[in-house]
C-alpha cells in the first residue's frame, strides 16, 4: 500500500466514494524456500483495473517477480527469508507501476 501511496498514480478511496478507477490484485502464486543460503521467493500476481463508474473492467495484467536474498545480507534465515519476500513484492509493484503509467485512460 506504501509503494501505491508513495507513486501519487493512485489514492486510497473508502468503497462508498466515487473514483475514477479502482484497482484490484490477486496474488496468484507465491514460491519460497523453507531452508537454503540464498533465498528466492517468485511472485505471480493479477492486476484488475476497473473504470470506477460503470465498473467495468479496463486493463488487466499478470505480473511475475523473483528476488534473492543472499546468505551475506542476512545470517539468520527467517530474516533472509522476509528480505526475500518484501523483494518480490517491491520487484512486482515496480513492475505493475510501469505497466499502469503506459496505459492510456
Amino acid at each position: 500500500m506504501v509503494t501505491l501511496k508513495t507513486s501519487e498514480l493512485f489514492q486510497i478511496a473508502d468503497s462508498d466514494s466515487s473514483t475514477d478507477y479502482i484497482l484490484k490484485a490477486v496474488i496468484l502464486s507465491q514460491d519460497q524456500p523453507a531452508l537454503g543460503f540464498d533465498m528466492t521467493v517468485t511472485l505471480l500476481t493479477k492486476y484488475y483495473l476497473y473504470d470506477g463508474l460503470l465498473r467495468t473492467q479496463v486493463w488487466s495484467q499478470e505480473i511475475y517477480s523473483k528476488y534473492t536474498a543472499s546468505f551475506g545480507s542476512c545470517l539468520v534465515g527467517s530474516i533472509r527469508l522476509n528480505k526475500a519476500n518484501e523483494g518480490a513484492i517491491r520487484e512486482n509493484l515496480g513492475s505493475f507501476l510501469i505497466a499502469v503509467s503506459h496505459l492510456r485512460l
